[in-house]
């Protein structure tokens, strides 16, 4: 905070804040936004979308869930499997790795891929969070002539550049290869400079920047004219896309604006609540509020920072499941501070991991069937809660064990205009399962993976074989999720049709005529996970 104060000048009413000043206000704004979004879950797609954003394309959240694999590998923190197995996995041959790192020198390593001919440069982020907020309020600089950045992430970049220049120079540029640039957090805030020294310094055509948690790094004219080569991945509430001065200086005003509120209404921190909420406190007016303080703070700082490029914006939507729209660095939901829960939690790169793949299964299917929810993430519904004894027509081991099965699966209108296509509703389905059933549809889906990987990843075991009904709930429950992901990185249409037709088509008549007639008798044949028949 003392830095930040510093940096934003002399503005006395900012410069006076205090910890214990902010505690109140903190609260407040936390309490409102929390019990805004969940009174109004469609709350930030509506203001994103009436701020000019739209879908993102399917294509496009496959490129970024494959190139965050290289940003994540920068760590080099995977104890199973280490850079160089990483890259080799992925065609790629790693060619240099510095492994030290600070801001100004970060890690970074050079691969490519011969056939492709395709060069990674993964950077390192900070993976301490206290060094991310020091090194993210940081000085502008000018560079390039006539544009102005962040200078450690300028100072980084050029050291990176000093790196590769002669691989490039000596090898990559003469055969024409192209350049992709990845980093997480800082990593991607020096990735996203150095991809403007390679295109106007080195006279590049060919380079492209994925930065996920990406910082606001670069001036405004910059950030918007880099949409073409820049992608910036925002997972939901991540504070760090969000740092900025201007920001600070909206967080400061309201602060000061709510310190004002409660004390006129003679409430603190511990008596703040939804009432007050509700019968003082619009939507509207916190929303006008923040546009008035944020129109006031680009008059006062036109060297702001904006986060580069196109926008993928990832959150939570009305429904519970991961939406993505885009837009660029001016997006209302980045320049405007939200102080909610999941802040940090949101900056991790697992956590964008999980909000890809989740953004990508709602995009599972045809044209009017889209999304089964993938596991590890807020509302899924991919889940086994029981099974019944059914007695099968022609079966001479009647009655034969069947699996509960109930699946959520989101829904949506193909939409002629990309811009209009809006989630419009959660389709819920149950259906009726039998062990061979599975079985089936695991030999069906076996022969489109590398065997090594299917025996590894989800191939039926010898546990789950030779367990009891019961026992086995938690181990198909699994299997099921683990086979949504796998389809949905396969991205092939009948795969994604067979599991969809799998987890949502009705069960034969005399299942549902026997499970009729269990119900109107109340026969105990019906075993549920809760242990009630």
């Amino acid at each position: 905070m003392d830095k930040g104060l510093m940096l934003l000048g002399n503005d006395e009413e900012l410069r006076q804040l205090t910890f214990i000043s902010c505690i109140s206000p903190v609260t407040f704004m936390a309490k409102v936004f929390e019990t805004l979004l969940k009174d109004h879950p469609s709350f930030i797609y509506d203001v994103s979308v009436e701020d000019g954003a739209i879908p993102v394309s399917r294509e496009l959240l496959r490129e970024i869930e494959y190139y965050l694999g290289f940003a994540d590998i920068a760590y080099n923190d995977d104890k199973d499997e280490t850079l160089t197995e990483f890259l080799k996995r992925r065609g790629y041959i790693e060619m240099t790795h510095r492994r030290r790192t600070d801001i100004e020198h970060p890690a970074y390593y050079v691969s490519y891929n011969s056939q492709s001919k395709n060069v990674i440069i993964g950077i390192r982020g900070t993976s301490n969070l206290e060094d991310v907020f020091t090194d993210i309020l940081c000085v502008n600089k000018n560079f390039l002539d006539v544009r102005y950045g962040h200078e450690g992430f300028i100072n980084g970049a050029k050291n990176v550049l000093k790196g590769v220049r002669p691989f490039i120079e000596d090898l990559f540029k003469p055969l024409k290869y192209s350049y992709t640039i990845v980093g997480h957090s800082l990593g991607a805030g020096i990735a996203s400079i150095l991809t403007l020294f390679l295109k106007e310094e080195m006279k590049l055509d060919n380079v492209k920047c994925y930065g996920y948690g990406m910082p606001p790094s670069m001036d405004r004219l910059s950030a918007l004219g880099a949409r073409d080569y820049i992608i910036s991945v925002v997972n939901n509430r991540d504070i760090i896309p969000r740092v900025s001065l201007s920001n600070m200086r909206i967080f400061g005003k309201m602060i000061l604006h709510l310190n004002e509120k409660l004390q006129n209404s003679d409430m603190n921190a511990e008596t703040i609540s939804t009432e007050f909420y509700n019968h003082e406190v619009s939507c509207n007016s916190i929303i006008a509020e923040f546009r008035e303080i944020q129109r006031k703070s680009k008059l006062q700082f036109d060297e702001d920072l904006y986060v580069p490029g196109k926008v993928v914006y990832l959150f939570e939507g009305a429904h519970g499941f991961c939406e993505g729209l885009e837009k660029d660095g001016t997006l209302f939901a980045l320049r405007t501070p939200l102080v909610t829960k999941n802040l940090l939690a949101n900056h991790m790169i697992t956590s964008y991991n999980t909000a890809i793949l989740e953004a990508l299964s709602a995009n599972f299917s045809s044209p009017t069937t889209h999304a089964v929810s993938v596991p590890e993430v807020s509302g899924t519904h991919v889940s086994i809660t029981g099974f019944n004894y059914i007695n099968v027509p022609g079966e001479d081991r009647s009655p034969i064990v069947f699996y509960k099965i109930v699946t959520s699966v989101m829904l949506r209108m193909e939409m002629q205009k990309r811009e209009n296509q809006k989630a419009k509703d959660v389709g819920r389905y149950t259906v009726y399962r039998r062990f061979r059933d599975f079985r089936n549809l695991d030999q069906a889906l076996k022969g489109t993976f590398d065997t090594s990987q299917w025996t590894s990843a989800f191939g039926f075991s010898s546990r789950l074989m030779n367990s009891s009904p019961d026992k086995r709930i938690p181990l198909l429950e699994n299997y099921l999720r683990t086979v949504v992901m796998k389809v949905i990185k396969k991205d092939k249409t009948e795969l994604i049709e067979l599991v969809l037709d799998f987890l949502t088509t009705s069960p034969p008549d005399y299942v549902k005529n026997q499970l009729s007639q269990t119900e109107a008798n109340k026969q105990p044949n019906s075993i549920q996970l809760d242990g009630t028949s």
